[in-house]
């Protein structure tokens, strides 16, 4: 082999090297986001995994609708303080937006009590109970965006109703529910949030059983043991947090990724960084810089806060993180906004400039290996299909237990259910009788009824003649 070609062989490898070890853009799942009906723009962008293997996504201010195609432009005024979309499996294109429909204007924003009035609801993070999806909540004041305590939304399944959202007590000004792991040896769920220190936010754990959860009879970190006073509470990591950050399991790491502070300023914090800790309870070390945002409108960066990881879409061993931007509007050189709203009533800003992005952010950078991902599938089959008056189920299920087969129509509306059906480990076949129903398409959903950590469903649609 000559120098020549043993020298480009030897950079190609080099290069394959480094590409291997760099996070990337992916723009196939941000363009997911790149909406022009219902949702068509918004931030947090926290997720949270479906039974059926759906995903969740929890928006705070949402712009719904009002989109203009000529010039990929929104108002510069959002139109709701917080917002649903679940995104499929089977097309991730395909997502559904969910909103207070029965109200006008900023009423018809998603989690409320009673009307928006002068208080704000932003997401938290959540999880998943049997047919019963739990969201933390933090609450502000409409004007000032004074942190006014933690609540949690209760939503129903599969119709997402949403049931409930009660005030949790306080807890020492700990804005808590950034973040949720559920550790099914212990039957702890850990819950993450931070607090306010002066102009920086310093993070926080916290760790409850279900049956405690709602009580607010939660046990604080204290730096070297469990404390249920709040006010004992010690920060989980010397570096602060971005004011919403993640935590997530990856074989047996714990990986918090957050980002830099940029104190709400175009073209600052535009660092993504990850932490790591051996217990979900405990101390986030070893700091590495995952990826360095570079967004600009106009040839000006944007405001960029808020990474968020989402381990449900981790794919060849890159985990899936989202960020937000804003346009910001202030001006403090040499970091300049692009400031398109100079009137916030009559001007149109670019629709991009307040959609989420995602990046794609291999393990090895964290320190990571190959990630061990388990997951627990019914495979399913419904015939006939299109059917006139029954059908039949057949599917297979890891363990003999009871479960409820549910029939929703495109609303969501609940048109037929069977409770207490048995099934057995192994294969399974279950008749409905479907002669009531009108022409439509329909949805079923396999509940399997018992366990207290997260169960998959199966979800399948079917045509009814």
């Amino acid at each position: 082999m000559s120098t020549k070609i043993y020298c480009s062989a030897f950079l190609l490898f080099v290069s394959s090297l480094i590409s291997a070890q760099t996070a990337y853009v992916d723009p196939v799942f941000t363009e997911y986001f790149r909406r022009t009906e219902g949702w068509t723009a918004g931030d947090a962008t926290i997720s949270i995994l479906l039974p059926d293997g759906r995903s969740m996504w929890l928006f705070g201010d949402s712009y719904i609708d009002n989109y203009h195609a000529d010039d990929n432009s929104l108002p510069c005024l959002f139109q709701v303080r917080n917002s649903v979309m679940v995104q499929e499996t089977d097309d991730p294109n395909e997502m559904t937006t969910y909103i207070d429909y029965s109200k006008t204007g900023v009423e018809r924003t998603y989690f409320k009590i009673g009307t928006v009035g002068n208080s704000v609801f932003w997401p938290g993070h959540g999880f998943v109970k049997k047919d019963t999806v739990f969201v933390f909540l933090e609450k502000y004041n409409g004007t000032t965006y004074a942190f006014q305590g933690n609540y949690m939304a209760r939503i129903l399944l599969p119709t997402f109703e949403l049931l409930t959202i009660k005030a949790l007590p306080a807890m020492n000004g700990l804005n808590m529910g950034k973040a949720v792991i559920y550790d099914a040896p212990s039957g702890y769920y850990y819950i993450y949030g931070n607090k306010l220190n002066w102009i920086v936010f310093e993070p926080y754990v916290a760790r409850t059983k279900f049956k405690n959860l709602q009580k607010g009879k939660w046990e604080f970190y204290t730096g070297s043991e469990w404390s249920k006073n709040p006010a004992t509470a010690n920060k989980i990591s010397n570096d602060p947090v971005c004011a919403s950050f993640s935590v997530v399991k990856i074989n047996n790491s714990y990986q918090l990724i957050t980002q830099e502070n940029g104190y709400l300023t175009c073209g600052l914090g535009r660092n993504i960084y990850s932490y790591s800790s051996a217990t979900p309870g405990g101390k986030f070390k070893t700091k590495k810089t995952l990826y360095t945002i570079e967004d600009k409108i106009d040839g000006n960066y944007l405001l960029t806060y808020n990474a968020s990881s989402h381990p449900q879409f981790l794919e060849n061993n890159e985990l899936l993180i989202s960020y937000n931007v804003n346009d910001g509007g202030d001006t403090i050189p040499p970091d300049e906004c692009p400031a398109q709203c100079k009137n916030f009533f009559t001007d149109r800003m670019n629709a991009d400039s307040y959609r989420p992005k995602f990046i794609r952010v291999p393990l090895s950078l964290m320190g990571l290996k190959t990630a061990e991902i388990t997951t627990q599938v019914v495979p399913v089959s419904l015939y006939p299909d299109p059917a006139h008056d029954n059908i039949k189920i057949n599917f297979f299920a890891d363990q003999s237990q009871s479960c409820t087969i549910t029939i929703v129509n495109k609303m969501g509306i609940v048109v037929s259910r069977k409770e207490n059906e048995w099934m057995v480990k192994g294969i399974n076949e279950i008749g409905m009788d479907i002669s009531s129903l009108q022409p439509d398409i329909y949805i079923l959903y396999i509940q399997p009824a018992s366990g207290e950590q997260f169960i998959k469903w199966e979800r399948i649609k079917f045509i009814k003649q």
